[in-house]
């Protein structure tokens, strides 16, 4: 066996891999990532549990796992210079994308369903146990993994002064190019948006003589009309996360207008809530009765008592419904706000359960004219 300075052979007679298999094996690994990726990319949002680009990264690896495979066997013959950049820059990539994932599974929003099993009785886990343990093993997962990438991409730091100008070139060549292509099908699958899609919005909602009310149906329109509010809405409404849409954003300023110049109507009484400044309720399905002190007590019939109390940036509300618990101590709370506002929204709603993982929702039950003339929406 012979070798040069730098670039040191292996014995290539106990080879694991033939380049006719490393070619056909890696051809079909990568053709396997290019179809999760096209799933991602084409499939039904609502079939989705995850954000597209988890699974583009989970496609995306098997891609280069294949490209790795080729290269390692049929391209290098299992021969690596100690100064070989793209070894680093391929495991980097790989390792990072799992990180990638690891870390949305361990920290992202959302709910997480896990199977446990083993030898610990499941009777003794507490409620919700299920999904912090999943969480738990994928965050000594991110970490690991993270440590893993920070590695290769230490390596591939260490060996570019090394390399010539050439290749160095080529590697940050293949790092643009990835970077500009992944941030392609996050913009194309509405994960995010790489330019203001309300630019042009704002621009028409600062149009002179446009009132609150038709400000209000144009941001609707466009927010209809935002392809990642329509994979949004596919989803099943468990899953749907909170609405970050820029358009959304546009309607809470206009609805906040629109709510201060409210007033009530003649022969409707006002009812004041009360100001605290030091220790507001904890809102922990919990009605202890040093919390709401200094809150206002309303009376609803039946025995039901309502209770009002607010601080600079929240308003708390409790309620008490003796005689509508059901055996198993369940409740639910439903508060109607902007009730008819501006003849768009015909009214938003606050639903609080006793659910222990979907405790809280927000709906919104709005009237959208369309232009041209077609139905109201």
């Amino acid at each position: 066996m012979s070798g040069t300075i730098g670039q040191p052979d292996r014995d290539t007679s106990r080879s694991t891999l033939t380049p006719r298999g490393a070619w056909g094996l890696g051809l079909v690994t990568a053709a396997a990532g290019l179809g999760v990726i096209a799933g991602a990319l084409w499939a039904d949002p609502g079939r989705v549990e995850s954000p597209h680009w988890v699974v583009v990264a989970a496609g995306l690896a098997f891609v280069l796992a294949g490209v790795a495979l080729i290269r390692e066997f049929a391209v290098d013959r299992e021969s690596e210079r100690l100064d070989d950049l793209w070894t680093p820059l391929l495991g980097a990539l790989i390792v990072t994308g799992f990180a990638a994932i690891a870390s949305w599974v361990a920290f992202g929003p959302g709910d997480r369903q896990f199977r446990i099993s083993g030898p610990i009785p499941l009777e003794w886990l507490w409620p919700g146990s299920g999904a912090r343990i999943g969480r738990a093993a994928f965050g000594v997962g991110a970490v690991l993994s993270s440590a893993v990438a920070l590695a290769f991409w230490a390596r591939l730091a260490r060996r570019l002064p090394q390399r010539p100008m050439r290749e160095r070139i080529q590697v940050g060549v293949v790092l643009v190019a990835s970077v500009i292509a992944w941030l392609g099908v996050l913009h194309a699958t509405g994960d995010i948006r790489l330019w203001s899609g309300a630019r042009r919005l704002r621009q028409t909602l600062a149009a002179p003589g446009l009132s609150d009310e038709e400000r209000l149906q144009v941001a609707f329109r466009a927010k209809l009309a935002n392809p990642a509010y329509v994979q949004w809405r596919a989803l099943d409404w468990y899953r749907q996360p909170y609405q970050a849409f820029e358009e959304e954003t546009l309607l809470k300023e206009i609805r906040a207008r629109l709510t201060a110049a409210v007033t009530a109507p003649p022969g409707v009484a006002v009812t004041p809530i009360p100001h605290v400044t030091q220790r507001p309720p904890v809102i922990d399905g919990r009605l202890d009765p040093e919390e709401w002190t200094d809150a206002v007590r309303l009376d609803l019939g039946q025995g039901t008592q309502l209770y009002a109390v607010a601080d600079d940036q929240r308003l708390y509300l409790g309620c008490d419904v003796p005689i509508d618990t059901t055996a198993t101590g369940f409740d639910q709370l439903r508060v109607y706000y902007h009730v008819d506002l501006a003849g768009g929204i015909r009214h938003e709603r606050i639903h609080v359960s006793g659910t222990p993982t979907r405790a809280f929702a927000s709906y919104r039950l709005a009237h959208v004219v369309p232009l041209g003339g077609a139905p109201p929406r």
